[in-house]
């Protein structure tokens, strides 16, 4: 699952190192218009400090730094990279430049900005914060948890995105255990933060407890009610439940914070599916088709909704384009198999079948389909092994009388046929 990173914002530096006082003039009121929040008029006041003194270093981070707000990051890097040149023992200058190639996403030159930063303070928490957050980025998680820590250390232990980064680390590892311990950590610092309580609902969920989950979600949307990934795991809870007019609910909401929620489209596609209304449930799998990245599981579900329905022919459709993207999941092969035994053509049955055990030889109720196979098409020593192998996977089966008086019955048959001859 796709987590939700924090990131320190950007924060300007006002600093006046000027000696001119046209310079000094123009900067104070470029720092006037950036607390009135306009941007776009401080960047134009420092412009003109640039153009009297180009070297002017306070200006160009002053400047880098707006331009990062504005979402100008190459022009922010310019500006930024001079200052660095300039005064390089700036421990500062490293810090933005580095978030700035990080909203850009170019975590590796981050991350070399970040560590040269650094080697000016090792003592740096924000710069050891970030660039253990770069490091996550680039999924070099033993680097990111070393510099998080790091930064934990030099926070007391008292540092929310931090915490809360340490809990993605952790999540992200499988080790959900250890991020439930660093979001709480994190809980008790900010109790009302969306984010923090999201992801130990998330926790919770994959550890299956339910209420827990609950409580966390619901709490984070009494705070904000327009949180898609929160009403989608009330959704899957209540799913789960077996409250699927809930779930609907949840899912719908979902979809009304964000259409492109392809998960919560599909899961609808599921409850629709569950109620038999296979209509529903196809019109709802292909809206999600569009924006799914797992384009293979959605073929699939299409496929089942179809066979269901009977229509055959659209169900084979979408099962051979599930086969296309993701040919040795035994369970498309299996229901493609089904799909052709339905609609009587058993020879095609057959060959799926098989390609299913090949891929999964344990799917004991596939021995038991195969063998019912081979039976319709007079194949009865062929029928009589399948269902042996059927039954040492299922020796306790319900089934076990009826099946060994048929293993009996088409003995019988091979018998007289052989004696025929």
């Amino acid at each position: 699952m796709k987590k939700v990173l924090v990131f320190l914002l950007l924060t300007l530096l006002i600093a006046v190192s000027q000696t001119h006082t046209d310079e000094v003039k123009l900067f104070e009121e470029g720092v006037k218009l950036y607390e009135q929040q306009d941007l776009q008029g401080a960047k134009e006041m420092w412009l003109k400090v640039l153009a009297i003194n180009p070297m002017n270093a306070d200006t160009l981070l002053n400047l880098g730094v707006v331009e990062a707000q504005l979402g100008n990051y190459s022009q922010s890097a310019v500006y930024l990279e001079k200052a660095r040149t300039i005064h390089p023992e700036w421990e500062q200058i490293y810090y933005y430049l580095g978030n700035v190639y990080s909203l850009e996403k170019d975590y590796k030159k981050a991350k070399e900005i970040y560590e040269k930063g650094l080697k000016v303070n090792p003592a740096s928490e924000r710069l050891q914060a970030n660039l253990g957050y770069a490091c996550l980025m680039l999924e070099d998680f033993e680097e990111a948890q070393e510099h998080l820590k790091k930064a934990l250390a030099l926070a007391e232990g008292k540092d929310i995105e931090v915490l809360f980064n340490l809990g993605n680390l952790s999540y992200q590892q499988g080790n959900l255990k250890e991020a439930e311990n660093y979001y709480s950590k994190a809980l008790l610092l900010s109790p009302k933060d969306c984010e923090i309580l999201v992801s130990l609902g998330n926790v919770k969920f994959f550890l299956n407890d339910y209420s827990s989950a609950k409580q966390y979600y619901t709490e984070a949307l009494s705070y904000k009610p327009s949180i898609p990934v929160a009403h989608f795991y009330l959704g899957a809870i209540y799913s789960k439940e077996g409250k699927l007019n809930e779930a609907k609910k949840e899912y719908e909401k979902t979809l009304e914070l964000d259409s492109s929620f392809w998960r919560a489209r599909q899961a609808l596609g599921n409850i629709y599916f569950e109620e038999k209304n296979y209509k529903q449930a196809i019109t709802n799998y292909k809206i999600a088709l569009e924006d799914s990245p797992s384009k293979a599981d959605i073929y699939y579900n299409i496929g089942r909704a179809y066979l269901a329905d009977k229509d055959y022919p659209d169900a084979i459709d979408n099962f051979r384009k599930a086969l296309e993207l993701s040919p040795d999941d035994p369970e498309v092969q299996r229901c493609l198999a089904d799909t052709f035994f339905d609609q009587g053509s058993f020879a095609q049955a057959e060959e799926y079948y098989k390609k299913s055990l090949e891929l999964k030889p344990t799917q004991s109720d596939v021995y038991l389909n195969l063998a019912l196979t081979f039976e319709r098409q007079d194949k009865y020593e062929e029928a009589i092994e399948e269902y042996e192998k059927y039954l040492e996977l299922e020796p306790s089966s319900p089934q076990r009388k009826d099946i060994e008086q048929t293993i009996k019955t088409l003995k019988e048959k091979i018998s007289k046929t052989k004696g025929g001859k």
